[in-house]
């Protein structure tokens, strides 16, 4: 059976989240993977925490937009942890799954090159990419230009296999810094960062409808 970890990020009122998240992720989410999930948050109790498929994190609160931009930073503080695993998988705070989805529509096929997963946003799907609400600034490490991208992929989840995810986590880290140290902050922060990755590595990505 594979092993994924699901994470799952729940800072200041966030929290509230949880409590509903866990029962419907454990019940419908990869129910034929191995899942540990691991909580990222400033609560000093959460739910379900004694369950032995959870693993609390302390991740301090941090303000908008530094609290989805610099997510990575905090998965990447677990990537000793975070490597023994086949799977990872974010999924943001108040996603919720209508029905049960198993390992084979979601994970990438290696056969077919690919070892990450991302879901196309809902009201940009099958638009012209020219309407794409890409970062277009010019200034930005995930500015894409208007002759480039095809698809405009969601935030809220993604994931890989271990070794491709936590890749993918350094390397957006670093172009995320890269413009802060700038003092830019791309359109739609750590979503503009993973469209540009998208964009500029065809085939690496499983790229699923909303």
């Amino acid at each position: 059976m594979k092993t994924l970890a699901i994470l799952y990020i729940c800072t200041g009122p966030y929290a509230v989240f949880w409590h509903d998240f866990y029962p419907n992720f454990k019940a419908n989410f990869l129910p034929d993977c191995d899942r540990t999930f691991y909580v990222f948050t400033d609560a000093a109790h959460i739910d379900y925490e004694d369950a032995p498929d959870v693993r609390r994190i302390y991740q301090k609160a941090l303000p908008w937009p530094q609290s989805t931009m610099l997510r990575f930073d905090a998965f990447l503080g677990q990537a000793d942890a975070l490597q023994g695993y086949d799977y990872l998988f974010f999924a943001i705070a108040n996603l919720h799954c209508t029905r049960v989805i198993r390992a084979d529509e979601l994970l990438p096929d290696p056969a077919a090159g690919q070892s990450l997963t991302a879901v196309c946003h809902l009201p940009y799907y099958g638009k012209n990419p020219i309407f794409h609400p890409y970062d277009r600034s010019g200034k930005s490490r995930a500015s894409i230009p208007y002759s480039c991208g095809q698809y405009y992929v969601a935030g809220g989840l993604n994931g890989g296999t271990a070794a491709a995810y936590l890749a993918l986590c350094r390397g957006l880290k670093k172009r995320t810094d890269e413009d802060l140290q700038n003092n830019v902050i791309a359109r739609f922060h750590d979503e503009s960062q993973l469209n540009r990755l998208v964009a500029e590595t065809p085939g690496k990505f499983r790229i699923l409808p909303p």
